[in-house]
Parts: structure tokens; sequence; C-alpha cells
């Protein structure tokens, strides 16, 4: 066995002990491990249950806080979540071949994990806290892609990283979600070097995403911009800061790149757009035979069943999250999935204009989720990410937002009863 993957070890087990104390740290602690996989990038031996050992320290360590629970029930995002929940559930029994639906257990074990975050995430400075791990977890692994290709004079990256990064456009979609966190963070901040380092690491995170040369990250990054440039209020120096931050990894990819962007429209003549859009019709087609809970959760059955639709053996998923959600689960989760994605992304924009009253500093956070979350929902679309654990983490954090906000409004009202009770 390695050092490197000895001094994981030792890491892991300082942390799980802690977390056996400090469930706040241990979740903390879990989330950055989900997102930057330093096991991936030791090699570390596969069977080694790092995360797993993580996640049972924290569970164990809160249960002394289950009495707690019950306040979950009364945020309206975890409700959402935990009604989605119930027909992907009934979808695992109703499915086709419920043997092909293993991956619904790590999805309940990543879920159960995500909604430790509004109950533990419940004040300013614990959602500061959470938005900086995210930020430097997933821009850790932006950063190591993006400085070796910065380095190389502009590469292409055909792999990914491992976990829910497991290939390239995988990997640009999740560096996408963090480029917003990356930008709002500096603000979380206040000594210079460390807003220069986050500007640095988001430097390297849209080096890296263009390097990938995956076109749905390329729509879904420049969505991203489009949040950050609408709520700015110096919009012309925010565009030239963003076409700083591109350019250069533009430059180096060359003509290469801009050819790759070209045949996004090109739905006539490029074989994988072609490919795509045989997986969608496929499985609209298959949806409508399972409409109710779909063929069952985890893509796998899909799969298997997509020859009979086929004139040809292909196995592959939908590449669209939510064709692929529709055909796996049913209408019902699907309607939920998407009320709850497109729900957050619009009830966040209306609290950073709420907020904007009394506490204009505090926009940064629902800016910072919501242009999180908006790049998921174009990337996802050339994408099947039903289980990507970045997204849940991301609609817990806005859970816990929504705690943080009735708070602040709370105190605003009650500041203001005093001087009202003057004036009358």
């Amino acid at each position: 066995m390695a050092i490197r993957e000895l001094l994981l070890i030792l890491v892991v087990v300082v942390f799980s002990g802690i977390a056996l104390v400090n469930p706040r740290i241990g979740l903390y602690a879990y989330t950055a491990f989900a997102l930057s996989r330093p096991d991936a990038l030791l090699w570390s031996t596969p069977s080694m249950a790092f995360s797993q050992v993580l996640a049972v320290a924290t569970l164990v360590g809160s249960i002394r806080y289950v009495g707690s629970v019950l306040l979950l029930f009364t945020n309206r995002i975890v409700v959402g979540l935990l009604m989605l929940t119930v027909p992907l559930t009934v979808s695992v029994f109703t499915a086709v071949n419920p043997a092909l639906t293993g991956e619904f257990n790590i999805f309940i074990r990543m879920l159960v994990m995500a909604l430790l975050i509004p109950l533990y995430v419940r004040s300013k400075p614990d959602l500061r806290l959470l938005l900086l791990v995210l930020t430097l977890s997933i821009g850790f692994v932006g950063t190591k892609y993006g400085l070796y290709g910065v380095r190389q004079g502009g590469v292409r990256f055909e792999g990914g990283y491992g976990g829910m990064l497991s290939d390239n456009n995988c990997l640009a979609l999740g560096l996408v979600m963090g480029v917003p966190l990356c930008y709002y963070a500096t603000s979380l901040v206040s000594l210079r070097w460390m807003k220069v380092f986050l500007a640095g690491v988001m430097f390297l995170n849209i080096a890296a995403i263009i390097m990938t040369y995956s076109r749905g990250a390329a729509l879904s990054l420049i969505t991203v911009f489009l949040f950050i440039a609408w709520y700015s209020k110096r919009k012309s120096i925010l565009v030239l800061f963003l076409v700083l931050m591109t350019a250069p990894a533009v430059y180096l990819v060359g003509n290469s790149y801009l050819d790759r962007m070209q045949t996004i429209s090109a739905e006539s003549s490029d074989p994988s757009i072609q490919s795509r859009n045989e997986y969608r019709r496929v499985a609209f087609e298959m949806w409508k035979e399972y409409p109710f809970f779909g063929v069952g959760f985890g893509s796998e059955n899909f799969m298997e069943l997509s020859r009979r639709y086929m004139d040809h053996d292909d196995k592959h998923v939908v590449h669209n999250n939510y064709m692929q959600m529709l055909v796996d689960s049913g209408i019902f989760a699907f309607v939920i999935y998407v009320g709850l994605l497109f729900g957050c992304i619009f009830w966040l924009g209306r609290s950073a204009r709420r907020i904007r009253d009394t506490a204009p500093e505090l926009q940064l956070y629902p800016l910072a989720i919501q242009a999180s979350l908006a790049g998921f929902a174009v990337g996802s679309f050339f994408l099947s990410r039903v289980s990507f654990d970045f997204v849940y983490i991301l609609f817990m954090a806005a859970a816990s937002w929504s705690v943080v906000e009735k708070e602040i409004v709370a105190g605003a009202a009650t500041s203001d009863a005093p001087a009202q009770a003057v004036l009358a």
C-alpha cells in the first residue's frame, strides 16, 4: 500500500472520528470527498469505502439530533425532494427487471446525506462554509485539469475523473456548475490573496471545461455567464472579465474547438447528434408503454430494452436527463423533478430580489446556487444525470438558504417595529 493511500486513510479516520462528535464537520468532509474524490486522484484501491465510512460516522453522530428531523418537513424544497423519492422507489419495485435497479441503493445513500444539509446548515456562517466547501472541492478538480491543459499549451480531455465525473462530458458539467460558485465565493472571503486565488480557480475551471470539447457544457457555460451578467450592476466590466477568463483557453485549443462547436446545429450530418436524437425517440416510444412508473430506475432497464426499438444493437443511456427520468421512473417522477429543478431556479431569483432590499450583500448566496442549477438544467439536456449528487446537494443548499432568508427577514421586521411605533 502506497504512502499516499495511507495518508488518505489517516485523513478519513480523523474526520470520521470528528464526525462522531460533530456531525456537521463530518457532513462537510463527506461533501468535500464526494465532489473532489481524492481517492481517484491518488489511484486508491477501489474496494476502499472511504465515502461510506465518512457517511456512517456522520449518521452515527447525528443520532442524538434525531428529534430535529421533523424540521425538514417544514421546508418546501425538502418536501419536494422527498416527494420525488416516492415515484422513484415505486419504479424500482415495478421495474421490468428489478435486478437492474441496483443504482437505487447508491442514490438513496447519497440522498440521505444530502438531507442532512438543511438539518445542520441553518445559519449564514454555516451556509458560507458550505458554499466554500463546494467551491474548493469541485474547484480542486477543475484546477487539476485546467492547470495541466494550460501547461501543455492546450489539450483535449477524452476521459473523466471518477465517481459522478466519470467521463469528459460529466466532468465538464460538474465544472460548469462550479464556475458560478467560484465567482460568487470571491465575495465570501476578505483577504485579497484569497480573492485572487478563487479567480484563478475559476479561470482554470473554465479552461478545463473548454478542453473537454463538450458541446453541451459550452451551452451550459454560456447560460451560467448570462445568469451572472443579468444580476451584475456593472455588466460591461463583467462581460470583459468573463471574456478574459475564457479567451486564453479557446486560443490554446484553436480552430479544433471552434469546429467542434459548429457541429451543434449540424443535426443532419453529425453522427453523435443523430444517435442522441434516436435515443430520445426510443425513450419516448418506450415511455408510452410504461407511462406511470417507467421501466425502472437507473437506466439499465432502458439500455436492455432499447434494442427492441432500434434496427441495430446499441446500448446507451438516453443522453438527456429529462427523458431519462421520464422513461426510467414515469410521468410522476418527471413532473416532480422538473418542478423541483426549475421551481428552485425561479424561487432563488425571486429570493435574490427580495433580499436586495434588506441585506444586499447576501444576494450572492441565492445567486450562486441559482446560476449553478441553471447550468445543470441546460447541460443535463445532453446528458443522463439522474443520480448526480452535486445537483441534490445544491437543492438542499437552496433549502438551507430558505431558512437563512426567513431569519434575515424576521430580524429586519423586528428591527423596524420600534421605529414604526415611534412614528405612530
